[in-house]
């Protein structure tokens, strides 16, 4: 039969004697359990403050059991030591012998356990005494509590920095699709490669007008009924030079270089006023282009959307290669060579055709330059022309310098030798406006002066 507690015992009754010495034992046994958790348990095994309430609260648990146990095992010996001397005023010699012998076994035996009870208690405030609590628990406690403070701070930091980062993110798209946009609006037309090629042309073209189509071995003729230009007087003034065959020929290539880049290069003009019957489209366009350009400099928007139109302007013109602006650029162009045409050339017929064709091909070409570079966005363009009498400066390091030297024209005191005589072909400089920095194209094209 098994016990398990005191009200499970009838102590009185001899036949649970044994039943009860077997409680006692049990009771002795959970005693030395706990004693032995108690013991085993120390605050060394604490890694975590956290653990801490926790601990404190199991070992006092097992204090309690402990105390319930002690309790427990006094009343049951109470009750055994009653018992024996109950059966010892017994007559029954055998019985009360009995009882006193297993008496002395069960007080054997309770001795051993109180004395395995007392050690353990022993050890234990030994244990207790070398490994005490730690004394900064609190202060670890609140360090650990402003530790975390801090992380939720610094989380809620990060969540805000978050944010803004995803904010910043959001924006920089934004404004790198502007910035896309813009520089679409301002990337290159026409590839510099591209625009010196047409400025080659031109000055290709000059130089076989003037060498097939023109006569420079007389005089000019005067044209009757015309009043003369300065244009037209500096060119007549040519031959008062007594210059060699080859160096007039040079003057005159000049000569029809300069026209185009007075009339044409770079001025305001959109060749509309064929579609104009009074006449009033063409001026106003140019004046309004003149207005703009004397704004202020940060009117770049502005001026950009006006040349992408004059852009359109010179593709059209150039699909149709016709327009009273034109026309009368190429009539000017043919009165000024008029005066050095060969008048036997003019009974070829095919020989006059081809220079009417050629007169036409140069001011359209030099037409469509023209409008090419003044709508290129993000740059200007200027056509550089070295004044006579000045100095011709060396060559710069990166090869791109504005003047090279085509010849020498001779005739000149020994004092300005060296210096520039005329400009065959002016350079194509292209100055970028962020920077301001002009970069050379085309150098330009000097005969310079010799003694």
């Amino acid at each position: 039969m098994k016990f398990e507690t005191l009200e499970d015992l009838d102590i009185y009754h001899e036949d649970y004697l044994e039943g009860a010495m077997e409680m006692v034992g049990g009771l002795l046994g959970k005693i030395q359990h706990e004693l032995e958790r108690l013991l085993n348990e120390g605050f060394q095994a604490i890694k975590n403050p956290d653990e801490y309430d926790a601990h404190v609260k199991e070992k006092e648990d097992a204090r309690i059991r402990y105390e319930e146990l002690q309790s427990n095992y006094q009343k049951l010996r109470a009750q055994l030591e009653t018992f024996i001397r109950e059966k010892a005023r017994a007559p029954d010699n055998d019985a009360r012998n009995q009882a006193a012998l297993q008496l002395r076994r069960a007080n054997s035996r309770i001795l051993q356990l109180e004395t395995d009870v007392k050690r353990l208690q022993a050890e234990s405030i030994n244990h207790a005494q070398a490994h005490p609590p730690p004394q900064n628990l609190q202060l670890l406690n609140k360090e650990l509590t402003e530790v975390r403070r801090q992380n939720t701070k610094l989380r809620s930091d990060a969540d805000d920095r978050e944010k803004q980062l995803k904010d910043a993110n959001s924006k920089t798209a934004a404004l790198r699709g502007v910035i896309m946009k813009e520089a679409s609006k301002y990337s290159r037309t026409h590839s510099d490669a591209e625009l010196i090629q047409s400025l080659q042309r031109i000055t290709d073209d000059v130089r076989r007008l003037a060498s097939r189509y023109l006569i420079i071995t007389e005089r000019p003729k005067a044209i009757e009924g015309r009043r003369a230009k300065p244009r037209d007087t500096s060119l007549q003034s040519l031959w008062n030079m007594n210059l060699p065959k080859h160096a007039l020929a040079y003057r005159v290539q000049a000569a029809i270089f300069e026209f185009l880049n007075a009339e044409i290069l770079l001025k305001p003009a959109f060749d509309l006023d064929h579609a104009d019957n009074h006449n009033a489209i063409e001026p106003g366009l140019v004046e309004f282009e003149k207005m703009l350009e004397g704004l202020p400099q940060d009117n770049l928007n502005c001026m950009h959307e006006w040349r992408k139109l004059t852009l359109k302007c010179a593709k059209s013109i150039a699909r149709r290669d016709t327009g009273k602006k034109l026309n009368a650029l190429v009539s000017e162009l043919r009165q000024f060579l008029e005066p050095i045409r060969d008048c036997k050339v003019h009974a070829d017929v095919q020989n006059h055709q081809e220079y009417l064709d050629r007169t036409f091909h140069l001011c359209a070409d030099t037409f469509n330059l023209s409008q090419a570079l003044r709508a290129e966005p993000g740059c200007e363009f200027q056509i550089a022309v070295p004044a006579p009498g000045s100095a011709v400066p060396k060559e710069s390091d990166d090869g791109q310098g504005l003047l090279s030297v085509l010849a020498e024209e001779r005739g000149f005191n020994a004092d300005v030798a060296g210096t520039v005589a005329y400009t065959l072909f002016g350079a194509l400089v292209r100055i970028d406006k962020a920077s301001g920095i002009p970069v050379t194209l085309k150098p330009a094209l000097l005969i310079v002066k010799s003694v």
